[in-house]
């Protein structure tokens, strides 16, 4: 919706806005997944906080919209799911072994 005589909103930028909200949001909360690895919290727990925490954040409602995403987008999302996985392992091997492992 625009306000006549202001300025257009395409659906390209509010799913820009979208993709950079998701990106901050999620960002916000590795940084408290970062936190608790320096506490000690075990390697099972961490994916369990990322599984309950931040996943819902780049999941909220993605059938609605991924398939509108550009590569840069893409990209944008698949690293908070990069960094959250170098914060849990320490860097090293993929997420999804590391959910598969625990879960």
């Amino acid at each position: 919706m625009s306000i006549p005589g202001g300025p257009v909103r395409t659906n390209d930028s509010v799913l820009s806005d979208r993709i950079e909200s998701i990106s901050s949001n999620s960002n916000t909360r590795l940084w408290f997944l970062k936190k608790l690895k320096r506490a000690g919290v075990s390697q099972k727990n961490l994916v369990f906080y990322y599984e309950a925490v931040v996943r819902p954040v780049l999941e909220y409602a993605s059938p609605v919209w991924h398939t509108s995403l550009t590569a840069d987008q893409t990209k944008t999302l698949e690293a908070v799911q990069g960094r959250a996985c170098q914060i849990i392992t320490g860097g090293g091997t993929c997420l999804q072994k590391t959910v598969h492992y625990y879960g």
